[in-house]
């Protein structure tokens, strides 16, 4: 079977809640944590994961790994390959499809925070109109042109989009109650990046809340990546 690429930007930043539902959909998973090689195309991958990081799409000049993902999510983009892009992912997939990707300029959002879906997605179906995930950026991106505009925050109008083969959401699905307590508890972060104790406490509730609508995200994204990917997998590079 053809695997799925998952680009990680560091140890603290996992598949975590999506790992579940990919893991019980079967599919094999090649990860790469940067700055570790990427493959050289995507000849035999079914999909493509990436998650979030602490560098911003336009500091490619410190991390050129990043020229390398937008390149292959480009090439995924144009290929019909499912992607879904996670915070920086998400801004990675902004910026393949052309969009600027910028430093937000109402500061830090963090927390269990509201967010509202605009549009309906066939990888968001279940999902409420109104739903707190854990947000964790200071950048933000423009809505890449074709793309359809799927939810928005008080803070940050671009929280969601799709735009043909790939889906990119800023705010942290993968969140679990013990991944939250651990960013959002973090002593070595700047006071902007730390909401207090009330967003701590909240992270077991708020998580549980949150699993059953990622979980049904991993199944239809599996379920797309399993659609079109069929036969043995050679490593491209």
């Amino acid at each position: 079977m053809a695997p799925v690429l998952i680009l990680l930007h560091g140890p603290s930043e996992p598949l975590g809640a999506l790992a579940p539902p990919l893991a019980a959909a079967g599919l094999a998973l090649d990860t790469r944590l940067a700055p570790e090689p990427l493959p050289s195309n995507l000849a035999g991958y079914g999909g493509i994961v990436v998650m979030g990081g602490a560098m911003g799409v336009y500091e490619a000049d410190r991390h050129p790994f990043l020229t390398g993902e937008i390149r292959l999510l480009r090439v995924a983009l144009e290929r019909g390959i499912p992607v879904l892009g996670v915070c920086l992912g998400s801004q990675l997939l902004a910026a393949a499809a052309g969009a600027r990707v910028y430093r937000g300029e109402a500061g830090p959002e963090v927390g269990w925070l509201p967010v509202t879906r605009l549009a309906d997605d066939p990888w968001l179906e279940g999902w409420p109109r109104s739903f707190e995930p854990l947000s964790w950026h200071g950048d933000s991106f423009d809505l890449p042109p074709g793309a359809r505009h799927l939810a928005s925050s008080a803070l940050y109008a671009h929280q969601a989009f799709r735009l043909g083969s790939g889906l990119g959401l800023q705010f942290h699905v993968e969140a679990t109650a013990e991944l939250a307590r651990e960013w959002l508890g973090d002593p070595a972060m700047p006071s902007a990046w730390r909401p207090g104790a009330e967003q701590v406490a909240r992270c077991h509730e708020a998580a549980t809340r949150m699993a059953p609508l990622v979980s049904a995200l991993g199944t239809a994204f599996a379920r797309s990546v399993l659609a079109i990917a069929s036969g043995p997998w050679h490593p491209a590079g």
